[in-house]
């Protein structure tokens, strides 16, 4: 369905962008960078509790931050941020269902962080032109 796409694209934005701003700031494995990063990251906070002295719940640390930046190319993905999703997606997969992705504050949120993420990316990669 064409109705994918629209969805598809902005709840890949923060991955996407992640890639690009690790890609441009890593001289050397950037890939290994971009996934470790998150993951060493998450592990400390998890296993300090610092994650929890700030309020981050162990299920929003890793499933709306970690697993959100590193998973989001994944086709369809989305479902798993929708209530019931799995029923909509078997039962009816019609674009108003899809769209209705398009509603969700977790998809706006990360398509803003993924745009930072390029923002950032763009001056990173002027400033190292530039020398």
């Amino acid at each position: 369905h064409a109705s994918w796409l629209p969805v598809y694209m902005l709840w890949a934005l923060p991955t996407v962008g992640w890639l690009l701003m690790c890609s441009a700031w890593a001289r050397r494995l950037p890939f290994l960078w971009a996934v470790l990063l998150p993951l060493l990251t998450g592990a400390l906070l998890s296993a300090t509790g610092l994650a929890k002295a700030v309020g981050i719940s162990h299920a929003m640390l890793w499933g709306q931050g970690i697993a959100r930046l590193l998973l989001g190319t994944v086709p369809g993905v989305d479902a798993a941020w929708r209530v019931d999703a799995g029923h909509i997606l078997l039962t009816d997969p019609s674009p108003s269902h899809v769209l209705q992705s398009l509603s969700l504050p977790s998809l706006w949120i990360g398509a803003l962080v993924g745009l930072a993420f390029i923002a950032i990316a763009i001056a990173v990669r002027r400033r190292s032109d530039d020398s």
